[in-house]
């Protein structure tokens, strides 16, 4: 399991058999809340990833299936030029860095 923090909260990113979950703080969403949230999770048309949504005792859990088609993140970096790659390199110590920064 993967967790992401930015002091004050918490998202956990957990691989499943057939994908991945993501939990997230409980946050108070009314009953319309949720009927949005999983009718975007379960369109293919919207630009989220398809995913259902379940709302746990103290979190908020998202599960997604993985799809056979989506590449690695090797076969991305290779796909790019010398200076796209220099870009995601920068914006990944970026985002490391920034996970480590005291709150």
């Amino acid at each position: 399991m993967t967790e992401i923090s930015n002091g004050d909260s918490k998202i956990q990113f957990k691989p499943v058999e057939t994908g991945f979950q993501v939990n997230l703080p409980l946050v108070t969403l009314s009953v319309t809340d949720m009927a949005l949230l999983e009718a975007l999770l379960a369109d293919d048309s919207t630009t989220f990833l398809k995913g259902r949504v379940s709302l746990k005792a103290t979190e908020l859990q998202l599960s997604y299936d993985n799809p056979h088609h989506w590449p690695t993140l090797s076969q991305i970096i290779f796909q790019k030029n010398l200076a796209q790659r220099l870009q995601i390199a920068i914006a990944i110590v970026t985002l490391a860095l920034n996970q480590q920064l005291p709150v």
